[in-house]
């Protein structure tokens, strides 16, 4: 059970292709299924944020300028009105 309006950030890790965009897009269903409305919701990965995943971790000066892109956006948009889901390789 997820106690609504008390999480304002959910960070999702793990290896690549292991389902966490399909779990955070599930995540997100399930919030608007219990009447969060969805423009409260917002996803935030490499593609909300048109980082390309074939250059993003190619090189650790472009794992860390993605790291610092992804990082800065979750600080940009985090506040206690906003429900703010994490989707990277925070392995």
């Amino acid at each position: 059970f997820i106690e609504l309006y008390t999480m304002p950030l959910i960070i999702i890790t793990g290896y690549p292709s292991c389902g966490k965009t399909t779990f955070c897009n599930k995540l997100k269903q399930y919030f608007i299924n219990n009447n969060i409305d969805e423009s409260l919701i917002e996803i935030i990965n490499e593609e909300s944020e048109n980082i390309k995943k074939s250059t993003a971790y190619l090189t650790s000066t472009n794992e860390k300028n993605t790291r610092n892109v992804l990082k800065s956006a979750i600080n940009h948009k985090l506040n206690s009105d906003r429900y703010i889901i994490a989707d990277s390789l925070n392995y």
